[in-house]
């Protein structure tokens, strides 16, 4: 169980460091103007995954800052699972969950 719990750490550690040296790398690039990221849910706030979702809208906008906008629709966009699978399949909405 420990050796489980140590190779799972050492995986960890690696994937922070990598990811870490990928947004220093990327952060030291020039940024074109800000991408717009719409993200769609059919339930809204308060719901667990709404919230979730409305953070994690808030976080990548914060830490990415504002090279990247991700706005959260929760409930009020689109209300069914079909509109909002065809909105990402055309395109319109970048991320969904039905």
């Amino acid at each position: 169980m420990r050796g489980l719990l140590r190779g799972f750490a050492a995986i960890a550690l690696v994937t922070t460091v990598a990811v870490a040296g990928y947004v220093t790398s990327v952060s030291s690039q020039t940024k074109p103007g800000a991408r717009k990221l719409d993200l769609a849910l059919i339930v809204a706030p308060p719901e667990a995954s709404a919230v979730g979702m409305k953070f994690m809208a808030e976080e990548v906008t914060r830490r990415s800052n504002g090279s990247i906008n991700m706005v959260f629709h929760g409930g009020t966009l689109l209300n069914k699972e079909l509109e909002i699978m065809d909105a990402v399949k055309s395109g319109n909405v970048a991320i969904g969950s039905p």
